[in-house]
């Protein structure tokens, strides 16, 4: 959606009866059904819609399109000029406010179109990143907009790389500004929630915008060739260690929007706002998973998902290498193969109704488990034997656990004897120290970053490292399927009824811990009563519920109430 706004109003209409619908990033707040012939709502309605302010209707004031013609006119041509826009492209002036004890006002930014957007849905968070002009530093940067989710306990994304910038992590993206849209303005905060009863809280969410000095050139998919890939792979993985050694940080949202390629071909690693201390680990914070769910770890996709671990995000790096590989390097899977492993392996969700719960990975964990890219096909060169490496590491977490007893025998074995033979042809294959061998990979980020290096510094590789490609495969539309709670009728109980959802990938946001308090709303002067509310829920794979209300939105004096 490319549309700035904070919030919007939808009427539904069957036969002679209406509801209203407010719709914003937490949910949707819905009225009763009413008959709108002989009651006075939906005309009301109209009424006030057409006399509120630009605010009340949902327009996001903080956001000026700015005039062709009068004062705005040379600056509109000089953005143009530096951002490279078409003569008729619009030019907006975008304000950013930075997070103080003390309240600040907000800086302009001018810019067009955002190339990254990832606001297909109407809730959640709805990323969008803009190449924009600062007229101050007379340079171009990048503009994040975003609504963060409301909970005390996660940092704000500036204050998260004011942490890792005074621990020294390297590639990472430099923040220059960053807070939340126009503090003062009750329309940047989500009011859904609101409405909400405690049995189930909708997440509430604050406007957000942070002002990074790099522009990157695209994300780890748009690398040029397979050495480059394992370049940029190798310095996210090194600000992910960094983080997690230096700063006490765990990012948990590895994805392939989130690595970054910088204009001089570096890779950085961005979007620390679900990033969590390493100290708070065991206790979750939402109910939810947080990442985005091609690239979560088989074992939180699982019912019974464990707390998030360092393991859990080296192979959350382990799926995007993997993903990336299948969809843009060149192999001999058929194209209606590759599109059923990367639809089962990555995009399958299954809905259960009796637990409101989302879980999958089930084809993810098997693939880890076959080896399955051993069979895909690539070239014979140091970078096939590094993809292999990667995922035979990550599946020694799902094989059978070794036994403790024979991996410290095995290892005393190995301390006592210094003939090769017996240790690298004997000991070293044991089943159970090999596992374990592998586990303790995982322990921590170095072994990967020392397997890129050895990777890239070897003469194992092709003439000239192979180019990006687009592989061709069948694209299946991702379906969820759904278990829905027992009925009376036992032929219905546990039945899988598929439910649509978008094919883009999703992004699973963490839960808002913070519960909205029961409060009384204005209805403004001399206004009618308006019919009941409920709060809808609707995330952004589909799933929708509803709860019971009879409260209203609160607005401002000088607003009229919608």
């Amino acid at each position: 959606m490319f549309q700035h706004r904070n919030h919007f109003f939808t009427v539904f209409i069957r036969g002679v009866t209406a509801r209203l619908i407010r719709w914003d990033r937490a949910g949707a707040i819905v009225t009763e059904e009413f008959d709108y012939g002989q009651e006075p709502y939906l005309a009301d309605f109209y009424w006030r819609f057409t006399h509120a302010t630009a605010k009340a209707r949902g327009h996001d004031t903080t956001v000026r399109r700015l005039s062709e013609t009068g004062e705005d006119r040379d600056l509109v041509v000089l953005v143009r000029k530096k951002l490279g826009l078409k003569l008729k492209e619009p030019v907006f002036e975008i304000n950013v406010w930075n997070d103080a004890p003390v309240a600040t006002e907000g800086l302009p930014y001018y810019g067009s179109k955002p190339f990254v957007n990832h606001a297909q849905s109407v809730t959640g968070r709805a990323t969008r990143v803009f190449r924009v002009w600062d007229d101050r530093m007379k340079k171009i940067v990048a503009l994040k907009d975003c609504w963060r989710v409301n909970s005390s306990s996660i940092l704000p994304e500036g204050q998260v790389y004011a942490v890792l910038k005074e621990n020294d992590v390297r590639n990472i993206p430099t923040c220059l500004r960053a807070g939340d849209v126009d503090p003062g303005c009750a329309y940047q905060r989500t009011q859904t929630q609101d409405v909400s009863p405690s049995a189930r809280t909708v997440r509430s969410h604050i406007h957000y915008r942070i002002v990074l000095k790099e522009v990157c050139v695209g994300n780890i998919t748009d690398f040029k060739d397979t050495k480059e890939l394992v370049s940029v792979l190798r310095d996210a993985m090194i600000a992910h260690t960094d983080a997690y050694t230096k700063a006490g940080l765990l990012h948990r949202d590895v994805s392939a929007g989130n690595i970054l390629i910088t204009e001089d071909r570096r890779g950085l690693l961005g979007d620390w706002e679900l990033s969590k201390l390493v100290a708070d680990l065991s206790t979750a914070r939402q109910p939810q998973r947080t990442g985005t769910w091609q690239f979560i770890s088989a074992a939180l996709l699982r019912p019974d998902r464990p707390c998030h671990s360092l393991e859990d995000d080296l192979e959350s790096f382990v799926h995007v290498f993997s993903w990336t590989c299948l969809k843009h390097v060149k192999n001999t899977m058929m194209p209606s193969e590759l599109g059923d492993h990367l639809f089962l392996g990555y995009d399958q969700v299954i809905f259960d109704r009796t637990t409101d719960q989302v879980f999958g990975g089930k084809t993810k964990e098997r693939n880890l488990k076959s080896r399955a890219l051993r069979t895909a096909g690539f070239v014979d060169s140091a970078f096939r034997d590094l993809l292999l490496d990667f995922e035979d590491t990550c599946a020694a977490r799902y094989d059978p656990d070794p036994d403790p007893s024979i991996v410290a025998q095995s290892r005393a074995a190995l301390a006592s004897t210094t003939d090769p033979f017996i240790r690298d042809t004997v000991l070293s294959r044991l089943p159970d120290l090999v596992t374990q061998n592998k586990r303790d990979r995982l322990e921590s980020g170095q072994w990967f970053i020392d397997r890129c290096d050895e990777a890239m510094n070897s003469g194992y590789w092709p003439s000239f490292p192979q180019a990006r490609v687009v592989n061709d495969y069948d694209r299946k539309e991702m379906i969820s399927s759904t278990i829905y709670p027992s009925t009376n009728d036992s032929t219905q109980s546990g039945v899988n009824r598929p439910v649509k959802i978008s094919n883009h990938e999703s992004e699973v946001q963490s839960e808002s811990e913070s519960k909205s308090e029961s409060k009384s709303f204005s209805h403004g002067k001399g206004l009618r009563r308006s019919p009941r509310l409920m709060a809808a829920s609707v995330s952004g794979s589909g799933q929708t519920g509803t709860r019971s209300s009879s409260m209203l939105e609160s607005v401002p004096e000088d607003d009229y109430a919608l």
